[in-house]
């Protein structure tokens, strides 16, 4: 359902809090809407992380070319668009 949230959004969050880029202290709670939210002075840590995270480059298979997560994202857009119009079986990406 949610292919890339674990080896994107889940690795990239871990990373964050692992490293200390992201703490507590860089949270607030807003009681009136009943959610947390990144304070505005966190938000250049977090789009570094997220810069640095997307232009990551790997290989899902070896011998294949290195891909980034935009590559990744893009692929699996194509992959969603044949498979509704019936062109092939969706192909799901699988961190290496």
């Amino acid at each position: 359902m949610e292919p890339l949230r674990a080896p994107l959004c889940d690795m990239m969050v871990l990373n964050m809090l692992n490293h200390n880029i992201i703490q507590k202290k860089d949270f607030y709670i807003d009681d009136e809407n009943g959610g947390t939210y990144l304070k505005y002075e966190a938000h250049q840590d977090f789009f570094i992380t997220y810069e640095q995270t997307m232009t990551r480059r790997f290989v899902q298979k070896r011998g294949e070319e290195h891909t980034d997560f935009r590559r990744v994202i893009d692929s699996q857009i194509t992959e969603l668009i044949n498979v509704i119009n019936g062109k092939e079986d969706l192909k799901f990406f699988l961190m290496p």
